[in-house]
């Protein structure tokens, strides 16, 4: 260890009645407190550094453009649309509407001129950005009911990726977790 100078004792201010032995002390202490302060931040930073390198960046599989297939049975497809990714009703999850017998039609839209289109192309995700690593948000259209919410969709892997919504009622909050798998081809 480099021997330490009066003036740099003098620096700290250590008062001049203590004994040199003790002044010498205090210096290194001081040494070591003033060097053990320089690594702290260093540490600091490379954990900062590492904490973004594994959950800021995303993977290199978030794209959940494709076909998926919902748990009802459905499929729909997600796609750009714009600068956008929005997300269609491919085929519904059956032929036709048990209530009605024939093709399902988007029945439950607020606007009357639309309740009569096929269900086959109406979109139920749209104006999805990026709000992080897998993650978009934008608007969630509610077939079942006609309604549209606020909605995320999120990138839980490769093979998997969760559409979210929450609707706020008079007394609560429903929020819905719906789980999409990819179909091959």
């Amino acid at each position: 260890m480099a021997a330490t100078s009066w003036s740099q004792l003098d620096a700290f201010r250590i008062p001049p009645r203590v004994t040199p032995r003790l002044r010498i002390r205090l210096a290194r202490a001081i040494k070591a407190d003033k060097i053990g302060t320089m690594k702290l931040p260093r540490l600091c930073a490379a954990a900062a550094v590492t904490f973004c390198a594994l959950f800021c960046a995303g993977s290199a599989s978030a794209d959940p453009k494709g076909l998926w297939l919902a748990q009802d049975g459905a499929h729909v497809k997600v796609g750009p649309c714009g600068t956008a990714l929005c997300a269609t009703i491919a085929s519904p999850k059956s032929a036709v509407d048990p209530e009605t017998g024939r093709p399902w039609t988007d029945k439950y839209n607020p606007d009357p001129a639309q309740r009569v289109r096929p269900l086959v192309g109406v979109p139920v995700l749209y104006g999805l950005v990026p709000d992080g690593p897998g993650r978009w948000s934008g608007r969630l259209y509610n077939v079942d009911n006609g309604n549209s919410y606020a909605g995320r969709l999120l990138e839980l892997g490769p093979t998997t990726i969760r559409v979210e919504g929450c609707a706020i009622g008079w007394f609560h909050i429903v929020c819905s977790l719906t789980p999409l798998l990819p179909i091959s081809g």
